[in-house]
């Protein structure tokens, strides 16, 4: 099992929005993780069956890695539902719920400490650069950083 960090642009408002996306070696039904809404409005959702590269909106990933011991959907699922959203907090967005999340998984033996600094590292990176090609236009071609 690998998951992903990605990144969605849907028009040009900041900050980006970055989801956790998982894939399974027996191909079951990819899942992504994240938080929706807006300030003081942010709820935790699960995407079952959904491919964000698959999709027409502009993709760029981020491989984190492998989960650090076997497991299943039902427990990433209840692992990341734990994850707190504390919508009295402004500064809340989808990106700093991520990284809330990377470490409670850390922290819960799914990923190890490499995983989470490597997991944080990558969505910054990935918002730099993404904000950097502000000038580049929308389009449907996906961007890997492996």
């Amino acid at each position: 099992m690998a998951f992903k960090e990605f990144n969605e642009r849907e028009d040009d408002q900041l900050p980006r929005h970055v989801a956790l996306h998982f894939t399974f070696a027996d191909n079951s039904p990819r899942t992504i993780y994240h938080i929706t809404g807006s300030v003081h409005n942010w709820r935790f959702e699960r995407r079952e069956n959904y491919d964000p590269v698959s999709s027409n909106k502009d993709i760029r990933t981020y491989t984190v890695g492998e989960l650090s011991r076997p497991t299943n959907d039902e427990e990433i699922n209840a692992r990341l539902a734990d994850v707190a959203v504390d919508n009295a907090d402004r500064e809340v967005t989808c990106q700093t719920w991520i990284g809330d999340a990377l470490k409670h998984l850390g922290k819960s033996g799914l990923l190890s400490e490499k995983a989470v600094e490597e997991g944080l590292d990558g969505m910054v990176n990935l918002v730099v650069e993404w904000e950097a090609d502000d000038d580049v236009e929308r389009s449907d071609s996906v961007v890997k950083k492996d």
